[in-house]
C-alpha cells in the first residue's frame, strides 16, 4: 500500500452526507485556522490506532468498500488511498477544499469546521478511546491534534 493515505474516522452518515473527522495539516492564512486533508503514513496511523485502541482501519479502494464502511452504525476508522479518494469521495480530498477552522478546547480532537454546524460532539469521544484524559498516548495525541470535524456529502 502506497505510505500516505488519507485518514478519516466516520461518526455518521446519513443519506446525503456524512458526518467525519479527516486528518489535515494547517496552511498559512494570517488571523484564521485554514486546515486542508493531507496525507498520513499508513503504518504510523495503523500501529497507533490498532495498538492503543485495539482498533481496525478499514482500507477503502472499492465502491463496496466505500458503502460498507459508510452504513456502520458506529462509524469509525478508514483510510483512502489518494486514487480512490478522488474517485469515491472527491469533494472529501479536493485540493480546492479549505476547512476554515475553529478549536475545540479540552476535547480530543482539536478542530471543527466553522461551516458544518455539528453539535453533537459524542460520536467522536470513541475516536481515541473512552478514557483518553487518563490514558493519553502521545502518538494519537499528536494524530487527533491534526483533525478537523467536518461535515460533507457524500456524492
Amino acid at each position: 500500500m502506497n505510505r500516505g493515505v488519507y485518514l478519516v474516522y466516520l461518526a455518521g452518515a446519513g443519506r446525503n452526507e456524512a458526518i467525519f473527522a479527516v486528518y489535515t495539516a494547517w496552511i498559512s492564512q494570517p488571523g484564521r485556522e485554514i486546515r486542508v486533508p493531507d496525507l498520513a503514513d499508513f503504518q504510523k496511523i495503523t500501529a497507533a490506532v490498532e495498538n492503543n485502541l485495539d482498533r481496525a482501519v478499514s482500507v477503502i479502494r472499492t465502491w463496496k468498500n466505500f458503502y460498507t464502511w459508510l452504513g456502520r452504525e458506529n462509524g469509525g476508522w478508514a483510510a483512502f488511498t489518494v486514487e480512490s479518494g478522488r474517485e469515491l469521495a472527491p469533494e472529501w480530498f479536493s485540493e480546492e477544499l479549505k476547512l476554515d477552522c475553529e478549536r475545540i478546547e479540552n476535547y480530543p480532537i482539536s478542530f471543527i469546521d466553522r461551516n458544518c454546524m455539528v453539535t453533537d460532539l459524542s460520536p467522536f469521544a470513541e475516536m481515541v478511546g473512552p478514557s483518553y484524559e487518563d490514558n493519553w498516548n502521545l502518538e494519537l495525541g499528536k494524530i487527533a491534534d491534526n483533525f478537523v470535524i467536518t461535515r460533507q456529502p457524500i456524492f
